[in-house]
């Protein structure tokens, strides 16, 4: 008896316990079980203005499926226009960036969308001054992009290697952790896609001398 008592205990424990998902994305479907699912509730309260800026699609019936499920159906979403957005609802572009990849817990995110990045690395200034010598280093970092990433140097586009080495810094600025599964590589090569006259007028935007913005310090 008393046996199949404590088998008894031990199956409803094991049916109260909730394996964990493959990922946060799992449990999350609607807006309103966004900030009561991760770990941290400041980052999902940044997070949430982000929240409808991709239009309903085949794959989700809410909005954060599309634009941050951070999706391999990227071509299935339509952002809005990052900069006024985010304005709009009083957000600094890389405060949210920075913490959608730095926060402390399981809740880092292992996909970014290739074209949020890339409207977000357009707005965000850049805190090393960009140069392209010694082998494509750069100015007040410890790391040469080519030198430890030459896979990336197989295309021969220079306006994909200058848009790579633009994201590097950007990233490089935002944090600096390569013990995450999130990586600065995948950035990169997410959002190498700036070429001519996008590229040239990135490239205009970045200050001669190093950027010093009091509000990341």
């Amino acid at each position: 008896m008393r046996t199949l008592f404590l088998v008894l205990i031990a199956l409803f424990l094991i049916g109260c316990v909730e394996p964990d998902p493959e990922s946060y994305y799992g449990r999350v479907n609607r807006k309103d079980e966004f900030t009561t699912n991760f770990q941290s509730r400041r980052l999902a309260n940044e997070l949430i203005v982000l929240f409808d800026m991709g239009e309903k699609s085949q794959y989700g019936n809410d909005y954060f499926d599309n634009s941050l499920k951070i999706a391999d159906y990227e071509n299935d979403v339509k952002l809005s226009e990052v900069k006024s957005f985010l304005a709009s609802k009083g957000a600094a572009p890389l405060r949210v960036y920075e913490r959608a990849v730095k926060s402390s817990g399981k809740n880092k995110f292992k996909r970014y969308s290739g074209r949020l990045n890339a409207e977000v690395v357009a707005l965000v200034p850049f805190d090393t001054q960009f140069r392209k010598a010694q082998k494509n280093c750069f100015d007040g970092t410890s790391l040469c992009l080519f030198n430890e990433f030459p896979l990336l140097t197989e295309t021969d586009v220079e306006g994909d290697m200058a848009s790579m080495m633009i994201n590097f810094v950007e990233v490089k600025s935002a944090f600096n952790n390569y013990q995450d599964g999130f990586t600065p590589v995948k950035i990169i090569i997410h959002t190498a896609t700036y070429t001519g006259a996008k590229l040239n007028a990135i490239l205009s935007k970045i200050p001669k001398k190093a950027f010093e913005n009091n509000e990341l310090n």
